[in-house]
């Protein structure tokens, strides 16, 4: 990305092209499309998020065009993932043109420069949770994004599910779950929602794999905990269901 007068340029080629039309209309065909091209090529990577704000300006052969080229282009930049992921999540728009949408989020989702910020704000459920393949490849990839506490995640779809909201497939539980071991591994902030959880339908999962991993990876969430949190902590463990001895704590 450049500065704001590069960004002010772009905006303004983008909207003379696709909002315009008429004013490329005299030029043969074959150079409205070699211009197309150019442009954007021009925007890609660096301004993506400049094209898809003009997304309804364009017709169905240009929103192809766009969407194939964005899905070849690795976006690195920062500052360009943070405010494509922003326009992306905008459930208005997503809702206007699901199919482009839903393409640039899978290429987002699946892109190894995204970083947790932006794959935070990614996290909609009114666009995840509709979805099985934005769904299946939000939480296939959550481990890739340490700084997504996962234990939120599971909070806050317990109390939706409570509500009768949106709620987690048991698969997706258990994959938050194994994340969370794997990120940040086991704490009393994890136990204590595991213990609360319906060991029929859960939403905090534990089985003794699971369990194993998070006790190896436990860390600062449970070094945070208060003295007699953590003890009672270790007390619980050592009386619960799963093999746990002196040697772990």
């Amino acid at each position: 990305m450049g500065d704001s007068s590069t960004e002010n340029n772009h905006h303004l080629i983008t909207r003379t092209f696709f909002s315009k039309p008429e004013l490329l209309s005299v030029l043969p065909e074959n150079e409205r499309l070699d211009l197309e091209n150019k442009v954007l090529a021009y925007s890609l990577p660096g301004y993506s998020y400049v094209l898809l704000d003009w997304i309804n300006k364009m017709d169905s052969r240009q929103q192809e065009a766009f969407i194939s080229l964005f899905e070849k282009t690795d976006l690195k930049d920062s500052q360009e993932n943070s405010i494509l992921c922003y326009r992306l999540a905008d459930k208005g728009n997503f809702s206007k043109y699901p199919v482009i949408f839903k393409r640039a989020y899978l290429h987002m989702l699946q892109n190894p420069s995204l970083d947790s910020n932006s794959a935070s704000t990614l996290f909609k459920k009114e666009i995840i949770l509709e979805d099985d393949d934005l769904r299946n490849a939000f939480f296939a990839n959550l481990v890739r994004w340490p700084a997504i506490n996962g234990i939120n995640i599971l909070k806050s779809m317990a109390d939706s599910k409570e509500q009768g909201g949106y709620a987690l497939k048991q698969e997706d539980v258990k994959r938050i779950s194994t994340t969370v071991m794997e990120n940040r591994g086991l704490s009393p902030d994890f136990w204590r929602g595991y213990q609360a959880s319906d060991k029929n339908n859960p939403t905090f999962y534990l089985d003794n794999e699971i369990f194993r991993l998070g006790i190896e990876k436990v860390g600062d969430d449970c070094l945070r905990e208060r003295g007699d949190s953590i003890v009672s902590f270790l007390k619980s463990l050592s009386e619960s269901e799963f093999e746990f001895n002196s040697e772990d704590a």
